[in-house]
């Protein structure tokens, strides 16, 4: 698969912007950029001498301490007959997600350029979110302040080539792209996205993933769907479930190994300031494909391999806006592994490997600050 220029597609996108846009449209531009900040206020541990566990989320996990989980700079440009993405980023997520890109690479948020090439019809290419799931990576956007498990452990962002229609109700894509989750380089992958709205309170979305998995020398299956449902202008619900599947292509014998996931998530809308929500949720990837622990490094005899990661978890968050664009969110979380998985310290020592342990449970209460400098978006 041909590789994109990203730099190249970042200048012609933008160069495009400023020469295709009339002197009264550019008078809207700063309507057409997004400018957004999250901070992580704390982490506090309800369970005595516990330490979070990075292996399995990209979000914050440092205990009692202030982080900048994201920052972002976005600009769009939506035309009759062409559009563009552009959009640069920094904070925790981006260091940890973007562990594996080049440094100039991972500063990308976006860069995208799309032309309509017949009625609805459209192609575009860049870079982009990924077209999986329906958490992004900007918080003040989801009903919930950390993202689900299916959430973290699928992708945030993928190169690809778009090419499809689009309506008021339907969206039916094919996607080719060049990986899991990788700017440039990886393996050759496609898919599907597929939205389709009956009527304004409910939305159907199925997406898919088939190319590259772990390595160049397995394939992965990946289907995800999500519901969205508007049960009355306060109260939504939001159901996905993800099932997936990879085998190493050199190992005919060795069966494919299953992973998948699920999340419920309700919001009630008190008011334009109020807001609560109510999540479960569960993962089971038995096989570490995405989520590994290395049991040696703990110094405990007992754990010889890796822990098999099988969570069940709930969430409870509440969020004050006190302006449209300010919003200060609070959530309790609670995961519970079938097997000892997360870690605990007896000496509140990160560094200190021997007087770590491992767990069956988690509970963490998190405080956010969040908004949008510039241009929030229309709910």
């Amino acid at each position: 698969m041909r590789r994109f220029t990203l730099k190249k597609l970042f200048l012609i996108a933008a160069v495009s912007g400023v020469s295709l846009a009339s002197e009264e449209n550019r008078k809207g531009i700063l309507q057409q950029i997004q400018v957004y900040g999250d901070t992580h206020i704390a982490n506090v541990p309800t369970f005595k001498g516990s330490v979070r566990d990075s292996s399995y989320t990209t979000q914050p996990v440092n205990l009692n301490e202030v982080t900048v989980n994201y920052a972002m700079f976005r600009f769009l440009r939506d035309e009759n007959k062409w559009r563009a993405g552009l959009g640069i980023h920094g904070g925790y997520y981006v260091r940890v997600n973007y562990a594996n890109e080049a440094t100039s690479n991972a500063l990308l948020e976006r860069a995208h350029l799309g032309f309509k090439l017949f009625e609805n019809i459209w192609l575009d290419a860049g870079l982009f979110e990924s077209h999986i799931g329906n958490e992004g990576a900007i918080h003040f956007d989801l009903p919930t302040l950390t993202r689900s498990l299916i959430g973290d452990l699928s992708p945030y962002y993928q190169n690809q080539i778009r090419l499809g229609y689009e309506s008021a109700k339907l969206t039916a894509k094919l996607v080719f792209m060049n990986g899991w989750q990788k700017i440039v380089g990886y393996g050759p992958a496609g898919g599907w996205m597929f939205s389709y709205m009956p009527f304004s309170s409910l939305s159907l979305n199925s997406n898919s993933y088939f190319g590259v998995g772990s390595n160049t020398e397995s394939v992965r299956y990946f289907h995800n769907f999500w519901l969205g449902y508007d049960l009355t202008k306060d109260l939504n619900f939001k159901l996905t479930l993800d099932i997936g599947a990879e085998q190493d292509q050199y190992r005919a014998n060795q069966k494919a190994l299953g992973f998948g996931g699920f999340s419920f998530i309700s919001q009630y809308i008190f008011n334009s300031q109020w807001a609560v929500s109510l999540r479960l949720e569960g993962y089971d990837d038995r096989r570490n494909i995405f989520v590994r622990r290395n049991l040696r490094l703990l110094a405990t005899p007992y754990y010889e391999s890796e822990a098999a990661f099988q969570v069940l978890g709930t969430s409870v968050g509440v969020d004050f806006k006190p302006v449209p664009e300010l919003m200060v969110r609070a959530e309790v979380r609670y995961l519970r592994s079938f097997d000892p998985f997360f870690t605990t310290s007896l000496s509140n020592s990160q560094s200190n490997l021997e007087k770590l342990k491992l767990q069956k449970d988690e509970m963490i209460l998190s405080l956010s600050l969040a908004g949008y400098l510039w241009g929030v978006p229309e709910s």
